[in-house]
Parts: structure tokens; C-alpha cells; sequence
């Protein structure tokens, strides 16, 4: 009975900490992702510019290229999921819908999209 109850206690003061550790890893590796620049992956850092594929080649991910006058650009509708859609709302422009899984996702993106931080390639959200 007193090795359970000593137990118990060992692992309600292990829980937090491995809490703590494991938001620490993720905030960690969102850092990360934020650190490759304009014109990069924003998976593996590899350098777009030249990449004229929608498939980056160092990792794989899907890359939307934004045409410079595509812009400006907005949040869209809720969709039925719980996502969000970024559009474009330049007329006479090629109708853009880039779907994100959060209104803060798409928000960000939006602000990327505009403020040109974008660098012509996009990775497409997973």
C-alpha cells in the first residue's frame, strides 16, 4: 500500500515536468520552421527560386508559386470543417484558395502574403 502510494506521488511530480519538456521540444521545432527565409522551404530550408516544380525536391512538401500580382490578399469564409481560406482579391487576377486548418494559420498567412515575405514560393499547408 505505501509503495502505490509513493509511486503515485513520483509520478504526479514526473507528469509536469515531462509537460513542460514536451511543449518546450514543439516550441522548439516552431522556431525552427520560422527561421528559413523569404524563397525557402519552410520545411527544409531548401532554396526555391529556381524550382519551377509545385514539389520542393529536398523534402517534399507542396509549393504554391504566387504570382507578384496576385495579391492583395484576404481572409476568406469558414469553411464546413473548421478551416479557413485565404483568397486573393485582385481582379482579373487567377482566383487563389489556400486552405489553412486555423483562422490564426490563415490570419499569418495573410499577413505574409501581403507584406511580400513570401519570396514567390509557399509551402502549402499539410
Amino acid at each position: 500500500m505505501v509503495a502505490h502510494a509513493v509511486a503515485l506521488i513520483c509520478l504526479l511530480i514526473a507528469l509536469p515536468g515531462l509537460a513542460a519538456v514536451a511543449i518546450g521540444v514543439m516550441a522548439w521545432f516552431h522556431a525552427i520552421d520560422e527561421d528559413y527565409p523569404a524563397g525557402h522551404c519552410k520545411s527544409c530550408g531548401y532554396d526555391l527560386t529556381a524550382n519551377v516544380s509545385d514539389v520542393c525536391p529536398e523534402c517534399g512538401d507542396h509549393i504554391l508559386t504566387i504570382p507578384p500580382d496576385a495579391g492583395p490578399f484576404r481572409l476568406g469564409e469558414a469553411r464546413d470543417d473548421g478551416s479557413f481560406t485565404v483568397v486573393n482579391d485582385r481582379p482579373g487576377a487567377s482566383q487563389l484558395v489556400i486552405r489553412c486548418r486555423t483562422r490564426l494559420a490563415a490570419c499569418d498567412l495573410c499577413d505574409e502574403l501581403n507584406e511580400g515575405r513570401h519570396g514567390g514560393k509557399l509551402n502549402l499547408p499539410r
